[in-house]
């Protein structure tokens, strides 16, 4: 399971040009993967594009709020 995630978020991830939530990587299955299977650690985000970064930021941040709550 770890590493299918893992490989999806490689391969998936746009380079960092998009916020958590607006790109291809099935962000909301996941996390919901992760909580059912008793996950309570921490996210983190990575944003390699200086491109709008706090824009894109502000943007994954709420996104991913919305998703552990």
């Amino acid at each position: 399971e770890y590493l299918s995630i893992r490989k999806a978020l490689i391969e998936s991830g746009h380079g960092g040009r998009l916020a958590v939530g607006e790109g291809d990587i099935p962000i909301y299955e996941i996390v919901n993967k992760l909580k059912n299977s008793g996950y309570r650690g921490a996210f983190s985000i990575e944003i390699s594009s200086m491109l709008d970064l706090a824009g894109k930021m502000r943007r994954s941040i709420d996104n991913l709020k919305s998703l552990i709550k």
